[in-house]
Order: structure tokens, then C-alpha cells, then sequence
């Protein structure tokens, strides 16, 4: 489906599988295989959320709940906003078209229970490695380095630096409201047992520089938002 500006591509699941923005057909990383996150399937590509915890924690699985639960939609104009119901919180992401070549991406989550909830979020956006010329997260540091060589790593940077991505004829960049940006770059280290290497990059906003929980609480009834904000560009670094 589309809206004005941009093509929005949903999995039945209501995983975000494609982003078209500003004449590239697709700014998120393709995959057509998925991975058993022990009894969860998930296919590593495209935009997914985390809440309330990456890696498993007390009942959470792998990557929380959201992702092995799908939500309600409803199209607008300009946006398209998901809706998960859980029986101790609901959460909503909603993507805005704020112009042809920029998303803008919120998302809340509610605590409906009356303890509170330890939890963290990471915006889960891959990018693909192919045709990356080079990567830019932190101040003037620039990479572009990321041939494939079975390895994988996560990093985390501050949230205050825009992060950059610079692809043969755009570039891409990536803005957040959130104190962390978690960097992962995967060449076709994970998982292990991958049909075909898998050769991406994710750039997680984040509230906390881990991949579980580290004491952060949603008080009973208190709402956590956060948000990111993609843009792509035509004009090149020179």
C-alpha cells in the first residue's frame, strides 16, 4: 500500500518490510528467509520494534513481544499507525509522511498494569550493506569498511549525532530523540546457521545502551514515546 510521498510495504504479520522514500524503492534491508528466535519466526529485514527487551528477559523473548504478535492498522492521508493491545500495556507506532523524501516514525507504549514495567525500546531499522559507501555516526568519524568476513558486532553512540549513510546516487540519514543509537553490523556473522550470509546493518534508536533491561521502570499508567526521523538526500558528501 501507499501514501502520498512514500510506498509502504506491510507483511500480513504488520512487520514494515519496504520504505520507498524519495525515488529509492526501498531504503530498508531485504531479506527472504526467517529465523527461529527460539518458537518466534522473524525475518531479519526491514523496521521492527523492540519492547521490552532485546535479548530474552524474565518472560520476554528474543526482541520482546511485538514482534511475534500482530498489530491493528489504520490508514491515513499521510500516515499509518499500528496499534498493539497487550494485557499489561499497548503500544502504537505510527509512520508520518512529512514530505516526499522524509519519514517520520513515533512510537508509545502505555503501561496498563498496576506495577511497573522494566523494559527498554530500540527502533529495530536495517539497512542493507550493498552499495554502502560509508557510514558516519559519530562526529567526524567515517567508516566503510564492511565487506563480508563472518563476523558481527553492537555498538552503541550517543543519540544527539545524526547518523549518515552514503549510498551510490543518496544517502540516508537518521535523527532521534533518544540518548542512544545502538550500531549493529552484521557481515554474515549472525546467525550461524544462515541459508546465505547475512550482510546488513541496524541502527537502533535507543533508551539505554544494552540489550536487556538495566533497571529502567514504566511506572503503572506512565506512557515512554520515542521517536526517529529518516531523510533521504540526492545530493552526495563531496
Amino acid at each position: 500500500m501507499s501514501i502520498p510521498g512514500a510506498v509502504l510495504g506491510f507483511a500480513p504479520s504488520g512487520k514494515l518490510e519496504r520504505m520507498g522514500l524519495g525515488g529509492v524503492p526501498n531504503v530498508l534491508h531485504e531479506c527472504g528467509w526467517h529465523v527461529d528466535l527460539h518458537g518466534t519466526t522473524f525475518r531479519p529485514g526491514g523496521w521492527d520494534e523492540c519492547f521490552p527487551t532485546i535479548e530474552p528477559f524474565g518472560n520476554y523473548p528474543t526482541m520482546g513481544e511485538l514482534v511475534a504478535h500482530a498489530p491493528t492498522m489504520t490508514w491515513q492521508d499521510n500516515a499509518v499507525e499500528q496499534v498493539w493491545q497487550r494485557s499489561a500495556y499497548t503500544a502504537r507506532r505510527r509512520f508520518a509522511v512529512i514530505a516526499p523524501t522524509c519519514i517520520h516514525m513515533t512510537f508509545c507504549v502505555t503501561n496498563l498494569a498496576s506495577e511497573p514495567i522494566e523494559f527498554l525500546w530500540a527502533s529495530h531499522a536495517l539497512f542493507g550493506l550493498t552499495g554502502l559507501r560509508a557510514a558516519h555516526w559519530q562526529r567526524a568519524e567515517w567508516h566503510s569498511d564492511f565487506a563480508i568476513d563472518g563476523s558481527e558486532k553492537k555498538l552503541f553512540v550517543p543519540g544527539a549525532h545524526t547518523v549518515e549513510l552514503v549510498y551510490a546516487g543518496y544517502r540516508l540519514t537518521l535523527t532521534t530523540d533518544q540518548p542512544w543509537w545502538g550500531i549493529w553490523i552484521n557481515r554474515g556473522g549472525w546467525p550461524a546457521d544462515a541459508p546465505a550470509p547475512l550482510w546488513c546493518l541496524g541502527i537502533e534508536a535507543t533508551n539505554t545502551p544494552a540489550e536487556q533491561p538495566e533497571g529502567q521502570l514504566l511506572a503503572a499508567g506512565a506512557t515512554f514515546r520515542g521517536e526517529v526521523k529518516l531523510e533521504v538526500h540526492s545530493e552526495l558528501p563531496a
